[in-house]
């Protein structure tokens, strides 16, 4: 995977993960709580991940990238 895709992917999952935020706040956690099989805070977690260790994340990917 080039740096380009890598970039891509990454900020998918960090406005994925905005956007469920935001969802989440405008509707008083009540939409996301009628989908208790998915993990929402994970999933949000992940932008946070992202955004505050991107370059963590993107030099420990690079091992696994040939």
């Amino acid at each position: 995977m080039k740096s380009g895709k890598h970039d891509s992917i990454c900020m998918e999952l960090i406005n994925n993960g905005e956007a469920l935020m935001k969802i989440d706040m405008i509707s008083n956690k009540t939409l996301l709580s009628d989908y208790p099989g998915i993990e929402w805070k994970k999933v949000m977690g992940m932008r946070d991940i992202i955004s505050h260790h991107y370059f963590d994340c993107f030099q420990n990917s690079r091992s696994f990238i040939k």
